[in-house]
């Protein structure tokens, strides 16, 4: 099952998983597009990276499915990175970077599935071999 973080027409929007709090917070809008918003997931601290208003959970609370906003200068257009957040191995990957949004379908535990246009991918979590630590960790109290 795959759970939905979406700050709709909100500021913000939570949802507990297990000991995971994830987090999206509106940080602000392109002129005449979309909201972009801040994240943060379980222990992890993603900073000034920012992101768009929905994000996919899987229901054990692992993984994180998102796009990552590399600009937000209206001139340069969206250049967006699909990226897979690992809560228990503390690690990242970027599926795929592209100019445009993707729609994001589907995640669990053994897979990711997301589209871009018309075309329809789905990724096997097990098969992802360049994974980079985060480096975000923050201290649990």
């Amino acid at each position: 099952m795959t759970l939905v973080l979406d700050v709709g027409d909100q500021q913000a929007a939570a949802l507990q998983v297990g000991q995971h709090r994830f987090e999206l917070a509106v940080e602000g809008e392109i002129r005449f597009g979309p909201v972009y918003c801040t994240m943060s997931a379980g222990t992890l601290n993603l900073g000034d990276r920012i992101f768009g208003s929905k994000a996919l959970i899987s229901d054990s609370g692992r993984y994180v499915l998102a796009e990552e906003w590399h600009t937000i200068r209206e001139a340069d257009g969206p250049l967006i990175g699909l990226v897979l957040l690992d809560l228990e191995g503390r690690r990242a990957t970027t599926l795929r970077t592209r100019r445009g949004f993707f729609e994001l379908v589907e995640l669990d535990d053994s897979h990711a599935v997301y589209r871009h246009g018309v075309a329809e991918t789905t990724t096997h979590i097990d098969r992802v071999d360049d994974w980079a630590d985060c480096g975000y960790m923050l201290m649990r109290y």
